[in-house]
């Protein structure tokens, strides 16, 4: 793990980061691995103005195999303010995607569009399974069963979206089954 502190931010980048990189840039063109992690910058600019319109502090910025996770100083609270931060990096990738349908960019369009909906996947490492976690936590339910019990759904809904339209995409079943395989691991 390499680990570098910037004006008290510490930012760490795990093996994993650099994989998955590299993977991504070998199966794809080169153009598109560029757009992909500025897509991601994108989302997490979302989050970081999200967390300092809400008063939160960011201690450390992990970049892992799964993406980019922030990590604050406390818990977040009220839950709605977590609820915000959480949907700012979806809506940063969404606005960014019409910016550039707008103007005919057509990779960076689809990139952020299927970035900004991926992390709605009710996924504990997902934002949008981070925001169904929080909801059930705030309403003492049993999270960890329910959180379980909607990655096995989602994954199954999504797997067969991807056999019944013929995706072809290995990446798109391979990443489900570990998001999946993740939620009953951790």
């Amino acid at each position: 793990m390499i680990n570098v502190n910037i004006a008290g931010l510490k930012i760490s980048f795990e093996f994993g980061f650099f994989a998955v990189a590299a993977v991504f840039y070998l199966l794809d063109a080169p153009e598109l691995a560029l757009t992909a992690v500025c897509a991601c910058v994108i989302h997490e600019i979302g989050h970081c103005i999200a967390a300092v319109i809400s008063d939160i502090k960011i201690e450390q910025l992990v970049f892992w195999a799964g993406g980019v996770k922030m990590i604050s100083a406390s818990s977040l609270k009220p839950v709605y303010s977590e609820v915000f931060v959480l949907f700012a990096g979806p809506f940063f990738n969404f606005a960014a995607a019409l910016f550039f349908y707008l103007t005919g960019a057509d990779w960076a369009f689809s990139v952020n569009l299927i970035l900004g909906l991926f992390n709605l996947l009710p996924f504990s490492n997902l934002d949008g399974g981070a925001v169904l976690r929080k909801i059930l936590e705030h309403y003492e339910l049993n999270s960890s069963l329910i959180m379980k019990a909607v990655a096995i759904i989602s994954a199954a809904i999504i797997i067969a979206f991807f056999y019944i339209f013929n995706t072809g995409n290995i990446t798109g079943y391979i990443t489900v089954i570990l998001l999946t395989v993740y939620e009953f691991c951790y």
